[in-house]
């Protein structure tokens, strides 16, 4: 078998990829969701997350590149909206922008439902037409993506769905609570419209948007999820798992294990 030919630059870019983007360790070991995990059909893996169980092993470096580009699209984005003066940006209240673990400028709104053990940042929030949306971006192949276009009644892919919908509801709440008074351009809005899903087809950049509003029977199958994960973590076991996505699960070899941490 023949070696492989040493490059100038790329494999050094790869391992400074995969160094500087290792696993974040929980220093709080307190149990908490996080939006984007309520997608999963696996009950396990839920479990998993909210337990701040550690992966098995580190993320492969291609996945980790693919989060890189999604990062990028994603800052861009805002940029380009916050151009167009569309764009809310967060500040706390004494009007001081806030930094990521990493230092960065984070102007990403904050959500947090003690009751539901649940805590996150949202995408985007908007104000078109003088309507509040907010704002999630998601990347995607082609061929999803053109699922996504031929659907007779558009709607987010199912396992975005949940993270969309708890957005809403808890933002919502947080406005009427007067948890973001401070912020000029929210003043006076009690409101939300609903939270746009804009998909980004990563092979050739179009753009597609997928409006939804409220949905509470969806909003309580959610939270009726969330509760059976507490139980099982309560009562320290585990939830049957589920063969979605199973062989790139980071927590593969612990489940098929049965462990618990």
């Amino acid at each position: 078998m023949a070696s492989k030919k040493k490059t100038l630059i790329v494999d050094a870019l790869d391992k400074h990829i995969d160094d500087s983007n290792k696993p974040y360790i929980h220093k709080n070991k307190e149990p908490r969701f996080i939006p984007s995990g309520l997608g999963t059909p696996c009950l396990r893996k839920l479990f998993y997350i909210y337990s701040k169980v550690p992966q098995d092993n580190d993320v492969p470096v291609m996945v980790k590149k693919a989060g890189l580009v999604g990062n990028v699209y994603h800052d861009k984005l805002a940029d380009l909206l916050r151009e167009m003066n569309v764009l809310i940006d967060y500040y706390d209240e004494d009007g001081n922008q806030l930094k990521d673990p990493n230092g960065n400028i984070d102007l990403e709104f904050p959500i947090k439902a003690p009751d539901l053990k649940i805590k996150g940042k949202i995408d985007l929030v908007l104000k078109l037409k003088d309507k509040i949306w907010l704002g999630e971006m998601k990347s995607s192949t082609t061929k999803s993506f053109e699922y996504l276009k031929r659907m007779k009644k558009p709607a987010p892919k199912s396992q975005h769905l949940p993270q969309g919908l708890i957005y809403l509801y808890i933002f919502t709440q947080m406005l009427k609570d007067g948890e973001f008074k401070h912020i000029k351009e929210l003043e006076g809005i009690k409101e939300v419209e609903g939270i746009i899903f804009i998909y980004i087809n990563k092979d050739n950049h179009e753009f597609l948007e997928i409006p939804i509003k409220r949905n509470d029977k969806e909003f309580i199958k959610i939270v009726q999820k969330m509760k059976t994960v507490e139980a099982y973590y309560e009562q320290k076991q585990l939830p049957p798992g589920t063969s979605d996505f199973c062989n790139s699960c980071p927590w593969h070899s612990k489940c098929v294990k049965n462990k618990l941490s």
